[in-house]
């Protein structure tokens, strides 16, 4: 490929027209955004790339700082369109796996955290490089353009705001892998997201907007689904953290049409043997009830489902998952009560949940958290049965 300098002398027009410019990509060979891409994807990919500090992201940073918006976004050859939008999927990709976490092959799923020391460094370059990208691609002609060979911006940004939000949602937060300078490039790069996209909060942007439908959410949670099962979850530290950042931003009504994904991790988060797991697992469910209408985890024993993860942590001797788990256990049947069309399934959800308390006194330390739990799951109950009779 010809040297990136090279391309980047040839690229600084500022001040030209349209015309101009695209006479002058003629006249001085410019090479087509394709075959830059290509080129800068085949570096990207080399194992030298780990090791060198990253040079090549410092020539994707580069080549973005000084190109014109028109070059990014033409495509010369017939039928490239979706080809150059992949292009451009390949090389967020491409970055975002050059800050990404190292594999974890433990069971506990942590790393030391000298395992992250060049992650916090190479999260900020990556998100300086794709703030540069957004800051081309917000760039409106004053006139619409009725070229064929250029591409619209918007496509481009729909493709990528996806692995963009995960992105800033793992770097964001206070975690081993990230330090404040990374989290507020992280923040700025999310906020910058929003804003090319036209939309006001994160929340219009993974859930859309009443007027203009659905937003990103669906395609994250797709992009995220590979490293949410029960053999996945755990070799990226960075998972759990990320999909509760995402589940915590989905409130009513739009938590109800991704029920079906954001259930199973949840639960299997919960299911996990250690304490800290069940508690961000519980903790995920207690969300997921509050946003989601009974009637709806009432369907396919979704309700029964709940319960029963929910019940192996009452024996527990952690005051913390006891506490966090109970407040849960006090919420499901009062959510289960006001449902109702589906009266006999609730009530035997009902009758077992209040049996499955009488039993748990074994444990001193934790009877006040429990008996506590029972008052109030009795007051939400009672009310029930007299309804019967």
């Amino acid at each position: 490929m010809e040297d990136p300098s090279e391309i980047i002398q040839k690229l600084q027009l500022a001040g030209k027209g349209r015309a101009e410019r695209e006479e002058h990509y003629q006249s001085m060979k410019v090479p087509i955004v394709e075959e830059v891409l290509k080129n800068l994807l085949e570096d990207l990919s080399t194992e030298n790339l780990r090791r060198d500090r990253g040079s090549v992201v410092d020539d994707v940073k580069d080549l973005l700082l000084h190109a014109d918006p028109l070059w990014l976004l033409n495509h010369y050859r017939q039928g490239e369109t979706l080809n150059i939008v992949h292009l451009y999927i390949d090389l967020t990709v491409s970055l975002t796996l050059y800050a990404a976490l190292p594999r974890c092959e433990t069971d506990i799923g942590e790393l030391p955290n000298s395992a992250y020391s060049t992650i916090p460094g190479r999260a900020q370059s990556v998100a300086e490089t794709f703030q540069l990208l957004l800051s081309k691609l917000s760039v409106r002609p004053l006139q619409a353009s009725s070229s064929p060979a250029e591409l619209s911006p918007d496509s481009v940004l729909n493709a990528i705001s996806p692995h963009l939000v995960i992105f800033c949602a793992t770097h964001c937060q206070e975690r081993p892998w990230t330090n404040a300078a990374s989290r507020l490039a992280a923040d700025e790069l999310l906020a910058a997201t929003v804003q090319a996209s036209g939309c006001k909060t994160v929340v219009e942007l993974l859930c859309g907007s009443q007027e203009e439908g659905h937003g990103a959410l669906a395609i994250v949670l797709h992009l995220m689904k590979p490293q949410m099962n029960k053999n996945t979850w755990k070799l990226n530290p960075a998972t759990k953290h990320v999909f509760r950042w995402l589940l915590q931003r989905v409130r009513r009504p739009w938590l109800s049409e991704h029920l079906d994904t954001v259930l199973p991790p949840s639960l299997l988060f919960s299911d996990d043997y250690r304490t800290e797991n069940k508690i961000l697992g519980v903790r995920c469910l207690q969300h997921v009830i509050d946003n989601v209408p009974a009637s709806e985890l009432l369907q396919y024993n979704r309700a029964q489902v709940v319960y029963h993860a929910l019940f192996n942590h009452l024996y527990t001797p952690e005051a913390s998952l006891v506490q966090v788990n109970n407040i849960l256990l006090q919420t499901l049947p009062a959510s289960i009560h006001f449902s109702l069309q589906t009266r006999t399934k609730s009530d035997t959800f009902l009758t077992t949940y209040e049996e499955a308390l009488w039993p748990i006194e074994s444990m001193p330390a934790l009877r006040a958290i429990r008996s506590t739990t029972f008052s109030n799951i009795l007051q939400s109950s009672t009310p029930h049965h007299l309804h019967q009779w």
